[in-house]
């Protein structure tokens, strides 16, 4: 009985599933992050993954990714009531004022918020084929740099707008609460 011949794709066919350029896959297949292994023993031959063993990693990192997920809203610091639930343990040990555990709440509700930001803008930023594409030319420390400079402004353009509708809301608000006066 012959075992059947696993199915292959390529470079190109894995960064196009991925997203990705091809020298990133190539990088990826350097670091090992990939079941590839050479077409033949040809010292240029190019590069084929294990179409079953990367699909099973796949899986395997979205499975890691859902469980992630569904812990973060577990209560114990993740998520909202698991945040107020931290601060309030901190508040009753360090024997807080309401108003002092309303500030730290504050404090973490922000800094989550701010994060969630983060994680939104950099996620589109690098679904952004023209920033990825900028971003593939560097070397790793300046990709590095540019991407936290890009994130920081994207950050700052966002928190800003987020206060300007604010404000503009605030305003319409009491326009009508004198109209109906």
């Amino acid at each position: 009985m012959t075992t059947p011949e696993p199915a292959w794709l390529t470079v190109s066919e894995v960064a196009e599933i991925e997203g990705v350029s091809t020298e990133t896959i190539r990088r990826g297949i350097a670091a090992g992050k990939y079941p590839a292994s050479r077409a033949s023993d040809a010292p240029r031959a190019p590069w084929l993954i294990n179409a079953v063993a990367y699909e099973r990693q796949r899986q395997t990192h979205a499975e890691r990714v859902a469980i992630r997920q569904r812990l973060a809203g577990m209560a114990g610091g993740y998520g909202p009531e698991g945040r107020e639930a931290a601060v309030d343990g901190a508040a009753a040990h360090n024997e807080w004022s309401p108003d002092q555990r309303d500030a730290e709440l504050r404090r973490e509700t922000a800094k989550a918020d701010r994060e969630a930001l983060l994680s939104t803008l950099h996620r589109e930023m690098h679904e952004d084929p023209a920033i990825r594409q900028r971003f593939e030319q560097l070397d790793a420390e300046e990709r590095f740099e540019a991407e936290a400079r890009e994130l920081a402004e994207r950050v700052r353009r966002a928190e800003r707008l987020r206060k300007r509708a604010l404000e503009l809301l605030e305003d319409e608000d009491e326009d009508e609460d004198a109209g109906e006066d």
